[in-house]
């Protein structure tokens, strides 16, 4: 494989931080058990063990599962049809330094969990969505009465590339996000939480802006109001 399209990410690290502080906040609406790898800890193997463990060992009908990632993506050599996630460890001689994404949707569908948000910021991630404790109580009463959401948003739709920023210091798509999570998607049918049509309408007007790359959305979705975060207004407002 010609690896010369690869580059280190500046970002990538910054992406997964800043996601995980979104978690540690009021505004992420739960008191979340956080798995985190970030940079040589994020080794293919160590990855796919943590991603089961959680979704087929440990998961259960009343969860609420976010994934986050932020990293390389890049379709097969062989088969356009399949595309990849790729590790710390990424060895383009070996099959296995890889996540395959046929696998990780796998986990995602056989879960027990009934509501799995997937976030992906990768080139190519869009070829995803070809695959078929206590919380706040406003918040985890309203996910409840959701019917089951297998929820896939990806950073770009199909085969498209996804870019970083130094301006933002940033993956773009993480950026605005993180960012609309936090409150900053404009309300539209529940002033008291982020839904998921208010942050892809979001997501796909900001991302845009900035690089030629439209933000998807895809999975088993039954309820575009699903709720993803709360809105808190900042003190500082």
């Amino acid at each position: 494989m010609d690896t010369s399209g690869f580059y280190d990410l500046k970002y990538a690290h910054k992406d997964a931080l800043d996601f995980i502080s979104f978690l540690n906040s009021p505004k992420s609406g739960a008191q979340w058990k956080i798995s985190q790898f970030i940079n040589s800890e994020a080794k293919t193997v160590e990855l796919k063990k943590k991603i089961q463990e959680i979704l087929i060992g440990k998961a259960n009908p009343n969860d609420l599962i976010y994934i986050f990632f932020s990293g390389h993506g890049r379709v097969s050599d062989y088969n356009s049809n399949e595309n990849y996630l790729l590790g710390y460890d990424f060895d383009p001689n070996d099959i296995y330094s890889q996540i395959e994404d046929d696998w990780l949707y796998k986990q995602i569908t056989d879960s027990q969990a009934s509501h799995i948000v997937l976030f992906v910021d990768a080139c190519r991630s869009g070829m995803l969505q070809h695959k078929g404790g206590e919380s706040n109580e406003l918040f985890f009463n309203q996910v409840n009465m959701s019917s089951p959401q297998k929820i896939i948003i990806t950073s770009g739709s199909n085969n498209q590339l996804s870019y970083e920023s130094d301006k933002l210091q940033n993956g773009i798509f993480s950026y605005f996000l993180i960012k609309g999570l936090n409150g900053a998607a404009i309300e539209k049918d529940d002033p008291n939480v982020v839904n998921l049509d208010e942050l892809r309408e979001y997501l796909r007007e900001n991302v845009c802006k900035y690089k030629k790359q439209v933000p998807a959305v895809g999975g088993k979705i039954t309820d575009d109001t699903f709720p993803l975060s709360i809105r808190i207004p900042d003190n500082d407002k």
